[in-house]
């Protein structure tokens, strides 16, 4: 696939002169391969996605050099630039179990390993540089006569962050619910 750069990022420059578009653009593409496994065996169902990934040319905001239409130089401020080719690679397995009048529940668990490809002049930033290698969620539904209860635990690795490192953490939502029969007739 590819993306064409935006009339913004091609000619945008604000009056103060501190942010430029760049009609050099070129236009951003993505390579993607995916396998994926689906099976499903009475009330359970599981999948496993397998991809590779790589984006070229990525339209990004960084610090440099402008040229004006007359020649002139302008320096140290925002333009818009191509990035270089980064690529992706990673797996993905999910697993249902619905029985709706029992409980429903659910298991998710990725792994993404991401290079930096697209740091641009050694300043240490990367779309990848911020995405935990991996990460899981686990949820259940139980119906309780009028009422629904519901858990999703969230867990994800850490990772590197612009001044620190990040580390890993965890959140459990826990939802009550209460079932109206508002308008309706038996």
């Amino acid at each position: 696939s590819f993306r064409a750069p935006s009339l913004f990022e091609l000619y945008f420059r604000t009056p103060s002169q501190t942010v430029f578009g760049s009609t050099g653009l070129k236009p951003e593409k993505s390579d993607s391969i995916e396998l994926a496994y689906l099976v499903r065996v009475g009330k359970c169902f599981a999948q496993v996605l397998v991809y590779y990934a790589g984006y070229e040319n990525k339209i990004f905001r960084t610090v440099g050099d402008a040229v004006l239409d007359d020649g002139t130089v302008v320096s140290n401020v925002n333009v818009y630039t191509n990035g270089g080719l980064f690529k992706a690679k990673g797996v993905e397995f999910e697993f249902k179990y619905r029985h709706p009048e029992i409980f429903n529940g659910f298991f998710n668990f990725h792994y993404i390993d991401g290079d930096n490809g697209d740091e641009n002049g050694g300043n240490g930033h990367y779309n990848f540089k911020y995405v935990p290698d991996f990460a899981f969620s686990a949820g259940i539904h139980k119906p309780v006569g009028e009422f629904d209860a519901s858990a999703l635990l969230k867990y994800q690795g850490k990772t590197r962050g612009p001044q620190k490192d990040i580390g890993a953490g965890s959140t459990l939502d826990v939802n009550l619910g209460f079932r109206h029969a508002w308008g309706r007739t038996k």
